[in-house]
């Protein structure tokens, strides 16, 4: 049976966790991000106990982010926060322009997630203490009400705060906000390797790009009109980490779900008109 890794970047607090892998770049073959590029993109921040688990999101209200589930494991909500404007943990957050931080104050996961296949249904919603106020650098996320459309362009971009490098057997994160561009892969080349449902999960990355481990949450997106439309939440990926090719990175499909996101906002989200 091949071995999956969730991308939550669960570790305690400054230290590189060890794994059996060759030499590799990860948010592979990724570019540095400069501060508003991706200004929907949510470093989440969740604490248990003494360890962070840092995963991605995005902002679906001022009030409310979108993540994966894994990330969200009975969290000390007291201490959760997340942050957006960032584009390096270089810098003390607090002090930096363009940067705002809030606390979490609930975590729903979906009510399937895990059912009924390994990390099915990857998503929670995190409601905050205070909204966050929109600026050039905190914007809300676009996400369609068919993605259908969007998906024939082929290529999209992720972008994260996860793993980037293995060496010596050691895994590190970045402290630099980076994006790659990936193909989607046709889902049926997918289900190869995984049980997967291609109405709730899509498939991207190639060989030497693509997500790892840290980068859990965050969006998977295209460009169109003038808007990025948000098509996937990084959920998980093959121990084969460096070949995405053929190991594909998987992506719960947000467009399937619109009416939970609308629920668990209370409304205030709403899924767009992409085509």
């Amino acid at each position: 049976m091949k071995f999956f890794l969730a991308l939550s970047g669960l570790v305690a607090l400054g230290v590189a966790a060890p794994v059996d892998l060759p030499p590799a770049e990860m948010i592979f073959g990724g570019e540095k991000a400069y501060q508003g590029l991706f200004p929907f993109y949510v470093s989440v921040n969740l604490h248990f106990g003494n360890a962070i688990g840092s995963c991605g999101g995005s902002l679906l209200t001022p009030r409310h982010v979108l993540t994966a589930a894994h990330c969200n494991r009975k969290p000390s909500t007291n201490d959760s926060i997340v942050i957006m404007g960032l584009d390096t943990r270089r810098e003390d957050p607090y002090a930096t322009h363009g940067v705002q931080v809030r606390h979490v104050i609930s975590a729903v996961n979906h009510k399937d997630f895990d059912k009924p296949h390994f990390l099915s249904n990857d998503l929670a919603v995190l409601t905050l203490a205070k909204p966050f106020d929109l600026t050039d650098y905190v914007q809300l996320t676009n996400i369609p009400v068919d993605d259908s459309e969007l998906q024939k362009q082929y290529w999209a971009t992720v972008c994260g705060f996860g793993a980037y490098k293995i060496e010596n057997k050691t895994l590190y994160t970045s402290q630099d906000l980076l994006y790659a561009y990936v193909p989607l892969i046709d889902s049926k080349r997918c289900e190869k390797r995984y049980s997967l449902d291609e109405n709730t999960q899509i498939c991207a990355g190639m060989n030497g790009t693509g997500i790892g481990p840290g980068d859990s949450g965050g969006p998977l997106f295209m460009p169109r009109d003038g808007k990025n439309w948000q098509i996937g939440v990084a959920s998980f990926i093959s121990s084969v980490m460096t070949n995405q090719a053929d190991y594909p990175g998987v992506y719960v499909r947000a467009s399937s779900y619109c009416p939970w996101l609308t629920e668990k906002t209370n409304g205030e989200f709403q899924c767009g008109n992409a085509n």
